[in-house]
């Protein structure tokens, strides 16, 4: 191989490292969307069942209900939503410092 076959292979090589390295931080970074996104549902699921006492369908104006959640209700999601936040960020700068100190 010639001096420039051998600068061609290893500006190659270079680049396939660089390339792995932004496919390994890429793959990371989705890994962290889905814990986030799976944290929202599962917000989502316990702030219902935990607020929601009136049944969905009755609530429903088509059905004669008022349409709106109670007060109560809407107050609870409220504080539900709010403490899960601040548990879903804490878990967020927690992946974020422990993702820093990999690199």
């Amino acid at each position: 191989m010639s001096g420039a076959d051998d600068d061609a292979a290893a500006v190659a090589s270079r680049e396939m490292s660089r390339l792995q390295s932004e496919l390994n931080n890429f793959h990371q970074a989705m890994e962290q969307q889905v814990k986030l996104q799976e944290s929202v549902a599962q917000l989502n699921d316990v702030c219902f069942d935990m607020c929601i006492h009136s049944p969905l369908v009755a609530s429903k104006k088509e059905w004669g209900g008022s349409g709106s959640l109670a007060a109560s209700e809407k107050q609870c999601v409220t504080s539900c939503t709010n403490i899960y936040y601040d548990s879903i960020q804490l878990m967020h700068k927690h992946y974020s410092e422990k993702d820093s100190k990999r690199r």
